[in-house]
Order: C-alpha cells, then sequence, then structure tokens
C-alpha cells in the first residue's frame, strides 16, 4: 500500500514540477476547475467507500456473505473509487496549471485502474446493465 501512494504521489510531484518549469502552461482559472475537480472526485470515491461499509478493502478479496452492491454510487458505475480517483488526479493536473503535467498526473490512477478493474469484475449480468467509469456513457 505504500508503495501504491508513493507511486501517485511521484506523478503528481512531476507535474508540479511541470509547471514550476513553465511546460504545457494553462490558464489560471484551471487552477479552480481543478481544486472543484479534486473536491468532487473525493467525494464520489468516499461515497462508494462508505456504500460498500465493512465490504470495503483495498486488496481484491470477496468476503464470506458478501453481496454485489448495486445501491448509492453503484447504481450508476461498478466502479466508483476508481472514478472518484481519477477526478481527483485529473483536478490535481488542472491545479497545478499544466496539461503536460496533466497527462503525467492522469498516468498513475489510469495505469492502476486498467490492472485493477479486470480483476474486480467478476458480476457479468451487473457489468452488462451497469456502465464501468461514467454514468450513461461508459
Amino acid at each position: 500500500m505504500l508503495f501504491g501512494s508513493l507511486f501517485f504521489w511521484v506523478f503528481v510531484l512531476v507535474s508540479v514540477l511541470f509547471s514550476y518549469a513553465g511546460i504545457g502552461i494553462l490558464p489560471d482559472w484551471t487552477y479552480y476547475l481543478g481544486l472543484s475537480t479534486s473536491i468532487l472526485g473525493s467525494v464520489i470515491w468516499f461515497w462508494g467507500h462508505r456504500t460498500l461499509g465493512r465490504y470495503y478493502s483495498q486488496a481484491v478479496v470477496i468476503y464470506e456473505g458478501h453481496q454485489l452492491v448495486e445501491r448509492g454510487p453503484y447504481r450508476f458505475v461498478r466502479h466508483p473509487s476508481y472514478t472518484g480517483l481519477l477526478l481527483v488526479y485529473l483536478g490535481i493536473g488542472l491545479a497545478a496549471q499544466s496539461w503536460a503535467g496533466e497527462i503525467v498526473t492522469l498516468l498513475g490512477p489510469l495505469l492502476f485502474a486498467t490492472y485493477r478493474i479486470p480483476l474486480e469484475e467478476q458480476y457479468i449480468a451487473y457489468s452488462r446493465r451497469v456502465k464501468r467509469l461514467i454514468p450513461f456513457i461508459y
């Protein structure tokens, strides 16, 4: 878990360094958009976490007696935690005000979600009914 956190923070640090170096500078208003996007992502992540309750785990685990959760944000997307995580890092990149930094910042969570989602998608019927990350689209 510590390695994963460090992994994400390296991407954030590179994004900030790009901004300070003047690489791919974005307008000042993107700071506020980024801050708002990160807050929205945090709320979505927290909502998903709270909805799972005791079934939430950092590891891919199915607990005894576990039932598929289809309430809360899981009505709209199968992976609200990853949707929230992606929005948080999208917001960090925007707040750093560098489009090059944005690309670097999103790289970590995109790689993570690309790896983890297939491991977690074990419910075929649910995955056909509910979108993966973006409600009504994908």
